[in-house]
């Protein structure tokens, strides 16, 4: 039982390394001035590619309900293709490290969003940790003297955060009809379609990389997507979705931390403290018996 926990647990940690390394990588495309539409597109097509793969050898069915493949792959290319051109589009104004934490303001949304469309009830605990993640916001956007914000890239990192919990919410129903992983393969294949025609209509897709391009590229497909979804899941099924997802909440910390290491980024103690507070929220709002435990395991492709 105790190994078992301690292998759910790194994997969740390795699940959570390769979510936050997305972000570090990304920055360092954007030197070489790679478009956004091109990172994304070769992302997804690699790791759509790997993960249907994968599920081939490991034997898992892949069949979904007909009425629900069409509406999986609208919500890859506009809810969770929505939600990357905000992510890695912020990442151009603002720190990774904020950036993650905007993103994992997502749960309380979520929270929000379910309260009226869902009908789910808000308890005392979501009150506390829907404040604990406005007070957050707020501690951690706080005007400081010799640091000015870029407002433009806090908005698309918030509007990451919103969309993606509009797509949690949207497809919560359909990813409870279908294996989790599957959902994510196909979640991802409507993103990597939408990204491909989108970039070659408008001709932003650039094919003559840099080889350190393709490697970073190739790094975010391998390692930030289909090993950390592999893994995510592969702790769920050890440890269960609700500490597995407690243990997702340290991607914001891994992503500041390699920001440090390897972009010299820093946070003040304001955003700090702000940081904290959303990702306590987090914690708080995954320890529920409801939806919310449940958002890491039918979503894990952020």
């Amino acid at each position: 039982m105790i190994r078992q926990l301690n292998k759910g647990v790194l994997l969740a940690l390795l699940s959570a390394l390769g979510f936050s390394s997305m972000a570090i990588f990304a920055k360092m495309i954007y030197v070489e001035h790679v478009t956004i539409p091109t990172i994304l597109a070769f992302r997804f097509t690699i790791a759509a590619g790997l993960l249907w793969f994968y599920l081939y050898l490991t034997g898992v069915s892949l069949r979904v309900e007909k009425r629900d493949l069409p509406l999986i792959l609208i919500l890859g290319a506009l809810g969770y293709g929505s939600m990357s051109t905000c992510y890695f589009s912020s990442l151009q104004y603002i720190s990774a490290s904020m950036v993650a934490i905007l993103l994992y303001t997502y749960p309380s949304f979520v929270t929000v969003l379910a309260s009226f469309i869902l009908k789910e009830a808000i308890n005392r605990q979501k009150v506390l940790a829907l404040l604990l993640s406005m007070l957050g916001m707020v501690i951690m956007l706080w005007p400081t003297k010799g640091i000015q914000l870029n407002l433009w890239g806090v908005a698309l990192g918030l509007a990451a955060g919103i969309i993606y919990s509009i797509y949690i919410v949207l497809g919560g129903k359909i990813s409870q009809r279908t294996e989790p992983k599957v959902f994510s393969a196909y979640i991802i294949t409507g993103a990597a379609v939408s990204f491909f025609l989108y970039g070659l209509v408008t001709q932003e897709i650039v094919f003559s990389l840099s080889p350190f391009g393709w490697i970073a590229i190739s790094l975010i497909a391998i390692f930030s997507t289909v090993v950390a979804i592999v893994t995510f899941f592969g702790s769920v099924n050890l440890i269960g979705a609700s500490k597995a997802s407690i243990v997702s909440t340290l991607e914001p910390l891994f992503t500041t931390i390699l920001a440090i290491i390897f972009l010299g980024e820093h946070l003040t103690l304001l955003q700090g403290v702000g940081g904290i507070l959303i990702l306590s929220s987090v914690v708080l709002l995954q320890k529920k018996k409801d939806a919310i435990p449940k958002l890491r395991e039918e979503n894990a492709i952020a």
